[in-house]
């Protein structure tokens, strides 16, 4: 009886530490239909030049609605708190989340995080997209 209950322990560790494990080690799944296009790349390139050393960055962008991408991304992600999003000059209202993908307390701790956003803003010039776009972070 003794050793069966030791196997039984055993086994649910073994599955303690596998689920643990799973769990840290997230994946990104882009949303279904996003694609990176001419102007996503060049928001990509343009924003590398802010990114510390040993971190990449890929752009993503969908027509889909804000909401409903956001959305996607709360099933298997924590969404971290972070200021609201900003207005432009025009008055619209920026929309953003942010999500950690791994285990880490918070975007400055993730190695693998994103930032869904709408409109999208590329660059400093302010070239405004009505899209919604998903920008996936990886430290290596």
């Amino acid at each position: 009886m003794a050793q069966s209950f030791r196997k039984r322990s055993t086994a649910a560790v073994c599955g303690f530490v596998f689920v643990c494990l799973t769990a840290s080690a997230a994946e990104f799944k882009v949303y279904p239909g996003a694609k990176t296009d001419a102007w996503a790349a060049d928001a990509m390139r343009k924003g590398k030049a802010a990114l510390p050393p040993g971190t990449e960055s890929e752009v993503f962008v969908t027509p889909d609605a804000y909401e409903k991408v956001s959305s996607f991304y709360k099933q298997n992600a924590r969404e971290v708190s972070v200021s609201p999003g900003t207005t432009l000059p025009d008055g619209t209202r920026v929309k953003w989340s942010f999500y950690v993908l791994d285990n880490a307390r918070g975007l400055a701790d993730s190695r693998l995080w994103l930032k869904v956003q709408r409109p999208s803003v590329a660059d400093a010039e302010m070239k405004v997209r009505d899209i919604t776009s998903i920008q996936v972070v990886r430290k290596k």
